[in-house]
């Protein structure tokens, strides 16, 4: 065949349609005026294809191209193609954009009024151009490929169009009755009812009678759909359903038409998850990135033995059901393969239309998926006989926000398997003991491929640890997969891996595979067939592919590392963890600072913690300003604080960004409660806690305790979070610090000028990045990920060389992380370090600085 779905976007698809666009200009006389541009940017982002008028530069329209049918009618491949002509609204000639596979395409009219893509779909929706398989000449597909582009591009040039106002009608009435679970039911079932009959119609299949026949009788019309299964959404039960339906007639007569030329039901579910699961993503409920679903199904495939048509595969938080829709093409799964289970019972109707047309052509009674609608407490292993394959995205939810759903597991776990839980550590978040429970319910030899919170194989935190050793000691870990997150789970700020185990069943080694690509721009097919040949892998990554990489680590040498973290995972930090090993950690005067704090006190700062930090660092919101200027003499006679970093560019820091009254003693607080009750009084500011639930006595108390929380001058102040700058501070004077501060107090005014310009220098810049935790971009680090990096014996340094340091830091400038420029503190260290060959392995650690500095920052 002389193009396959497999074959390169950009090499194989890209040049054929750019001959058939310019073949269109051509023929319409219009190539003097308009040229056919590849690869333009929108901002930063790079479009596919645009027709620019070559005298105004303006665009006419965007073409995105894709691979498969299925990437047309993806909702997040719409949205990307709709946010170019946002970016360009200003270049454009008229606010067109295609989005094709060269066999299908759809075709839309932006406008603000109207900000979904699905809004924006021009008549007739779906369109057919031709089919890859029915044509054996390139050239002759060329040809009707041209024919089509000129047909479009006519309209655009005459701006003749009609818009598809199918889905925006229905979503209006979904939006309209979701909370009122009785409208839902029956006017969710009415109208799919005659989606389905559409689809079903473009295959030829005449089960189901036209829904006028029923006379809005919605026990006659759930009966009917009940026939040929999409049981969610028929079964009939009248304490669900109102007796009567008033039908829009214009509603399902747009429905059918629009199913009966886009069989597939992917587009009317994501309208229908984005309407439910709306203020609910910091519950979990958020859908999982189609093309990410594909590679954690392809990983799957690659892990599993023996999977025979009886085999199972399920996912036990389907939500969107994007993972199980990815499975089916993957494992070419039938009906009765596909086991779903999401405890929201409104995403039931959802599931079982996306799977459903699936398969127009064979879903009925006895060849159809299994959907449940239960708490995962309430699945049993009998559930999971036949399950071969499971692929979770599990709820991410933050360990503080789900306390009580964590027990209810916890005591499930107790209670059905007479085993405690080994994940629910401290502030772990719901994903590990959701995950923890699942790998309990399947037999043992089950693959599991999920997604996975990134920094639970790096943070050195007790909760990443217990995961790291639950990982090779029950999931039988045989997969980690890394990519950038850029462009995923848009509602979810955290980064995530594919993690892929064979639950019970001890790995010797496992395979690390890192994307260097985006998932959107990965081959997946290329994926899968690198990872099923012999790759012959060692503890170094190489490449197996384009834009990917692996290694194989002994399950051994991973228990060994449980502690610090897996690191190397992130295949971008390699080469900056080879030059630490190699060229800092092993230098003579280096040891941990761990070493360096046998005798010295270190601990996160403090003020702040139980609240009222606004009244505690005096003059540091914007919007306290009027209540600090009643109290102006006070915060001048007051002590230094620093609650945030930003706002300082240097190094030995005499004052902070905001002042610590003078509370006085503990018994003369008439001052005291003045300030306090002024202070509540203040309207709440939207999005912090509410402050009537402290009262001026509560407040006291935060003073008094704050007041002998000091931190002492000559200490080290290191920013728990930095995105850009590779800040550092020495306090000359004693100062209060905000919790968003690790501190060692050195006490010694030349160690902390010495430890501090190490600390500045772009090599322990470069430590930090591969100790820290990326927290969605930024540079975490808490006191232990402090502990674990390397300084320089400070008693080495003569005092010449103090000096120098000392000079130094009075003039320098923080690092910037993503492009870091040499500095005299950096000179100074590397000539002490490195000698003669100091200038060489400058450039090298500040090449790999903003290497990794802009990769997280990415």
């Amino acid at each position: 065949m002389w193009i396959k779905y497999t074959d390169s976007e950009v090499n194989k698809f890209h040049p054929i349609c750019e001959i058939a666009l310019n073949n269109a200009l051509n023929i319409m006389n219009k190539n003097s005026d308009y040229r056919v541009a590849h690869h333009q940017y929108a901002g930063s982002l790079e479009m596919d294809f645009v027709i620019e008028n070559r005298i105004t530069k303006q665009i006419l329209c965007v073409i995105e191209i894709k691979r498969t049918p299925n990437d047309v009618q993806s909702t997040r491949f719409q949205y990307q193609a709709m946010s170019y002509v946002q970016q360009l609204y200003y270049k454009l000639e008229r606010p067109y954009y295609l989005i094709t596979n060269l066999e299908y395409a759809f075709s839309f009219r932006y406008d603000s009024s109207m900000p979904q893509p699905y809004q924006q779909i021009l008549s007739p929706g779906l369109i057919e151009i031709a089919r890859f398989r029915d044509y054996v000449s390139q050239q002759e597909y060329i040809d009707i490929l041209t024919d089509f582009f000129r047909d479009y591009l006519v309209n655009i040039f005459n701006n003749e169009y009609d818009y598809l106002l199918t889905l925006k009608d229905f979503s209006l009435l979904a939006e309209l009755i979701k909370d009122n679970p009785t409208k839902w039911k029956t006017n969710i079932a009415v109208s799919l009812y005659e989606y389905i009959r559409g689809s079903f119609s473009s295959v030829s299949r005449n089960d189901l009678r036209d829904v006028r026949a029923f006379r809005n009788d919605i026990s006659r019309i759930c009966f009917e759909g009940h026939k040929v299964n999409f049981s969610q959404i028929f079964t009939y039960d009248k304490e669900y359903y109102d007796e009567q339906v008033i039908a829009r007639g214009q509603l399902l007569i747009d429905l059918y038409r629009f199913a009966s030329v886009n069989i597939s039901g992917s587009m009317v579910s994501d309208i229908l998850h984005t309407i439910v699961s709306s203020g609910n993503e910091h519950q979990g409920e958020v859908a999982t990135d189609k093309e990410l679903g594909k590679i954690v199904a392809l990983l799957a495939k690659v892990a599993v033995r023996n999977f025979d048509t009886d085999s199972i595969i399920c996912d036990p938080a389907a939500g969107s059901g994007n993972l199980l829709e990815s499975a089916i093409q993957v494992f070419d799964l039938s009906p009765i393969q596909i086991f779903a289970n999401d405890v929201n019972r409104q995403y039931s109707e959802l599931l079982s239309l996306r799977f459903g047309l699936n398969f127009p052509k064979v879903i009925s009674l006895c060849n159809s998926p299994r959907i449940e609608t239960m708490n995962i407490t309430g699945l049993q292993k009998s559930d999971f006989q036949k399950v071969k394959v499971v692929l979770l995205n599990p709820p991410y939810v933050a360990g503080i926000n789900s306390v009580d759903r964590k027990q209810d597991l916890v005591a499930s776990l107790m209670y059905n398997f007479d085993k405690d839980s080994k994940l629910n550590i401290g502030q772990a978040g719901l994903e590990l003991v959701f995950l923890e429970y699942i790998t309990n319910l399947v037999d043992t030899g089950t693959i599991i491929s999920c997604i996975m919170p990134k920094q639970l194989l790096v943070s050195r935190g007790p909760e990443s640890q217990a995961f790291r050793h639950f990982l090779i000691n029950d999931f039988g870990l045989k997969i980690v997969f890394n990519y950038p997150g850029t462009g995923l789970f848009d509602s979810v700020t955290k980064d995530t891996f594919v993690l892929v185990g064979n639950i019970g069943v001890h790995s010797e080694t496992v395979k690390f595979v890192s994307s260097l690509v985006e998932v959107s721009d990965l081959d997946a097919d290329e994926l899968f067939n690198s990872m099923n040949e012999d790759l012959s892998l060692t503890n170094k990554y190489k490449s197996i592919g384009i834009g990917l990489e692996a290694l194989q680590m002994e399950s051994g040498a991973l228990s060994n590392l449980v502690e610090e973290g897996w690191r190397f995972a992130n295949s971008e930090l390699v080469d900056a963890i080879d030059f630490c090993e190699q060229n800092l950690f092993n230098f003579k005067g280096a040891f941990q600072l761990s070493d360096f704090l046998d005798d010295l006190v270190s601990y996160r700062g403090k003020i702040g913690n139980q609240g009222a930090s606004d009244l505690l660092f005096f003059n540091s919101s914007s919007k306290y300003t009027d209540f600090y200027s009643l109290y102006s003499t006070l915060a001048e006679a007051g002590i230094p604080a620093l609650r945030n970093s930003d706002s300082l560019d240097n190094v030995l820091i005499s004052s902070g960004d905001s002042r610590f009254l003078d509370w006085g003693s503990d018994d003369s607080i008439d001052v005291s409660n003045a300030v306090i009750t002024n202070y509540l009084k203040v309207p709440m500011i939207s999005g912090r806690q509410a402050k009537k639930q402290k009262n001026v006595s509560d407040i006291v108390k935060i003073v008094k305790k704050s007041k002998n929380q000091i931190t002492k001058k000559n200490s080290l102040i290191i920013p728990r979070d930095l995105r850009v700058k590779g800040r550092v501070f020495i306090n000359l004077e004693d100062m209060y610090l905000s919790t968003n501060f690790v501190v060692i107090e050195v006490n010694d005014y030349r160690k902390a000028v010495i430890v501090g310009s190490w600390m500045t220098s772009v090599f322990y810049q470069l430590i930090c990045e591969i100790s820290a935790k990326d927290n969605e971009g930024t540079r975490k680090m808490e006191v232990a990920d402090l502990k674990s990096t390397y300084i320089i014996n400070p008693d080495l340094i003569n005092h010449e060389v103090f000096l120098e340091l000392e000079s130094a830091l009075t003039n320098t400038e923080f690092i910037n992380l993503q492009t870091p420029q040499v500095r005299d503190v950096d000179i100074i260290w590397a000539k002490l370090i490195f000698g003669d060959s100091y200038e060489e392995k400058l450039e090298y650690a500040n090449n790999l600085l903003g290497y990794v500095g802009t990769k997280r920052n990415s």
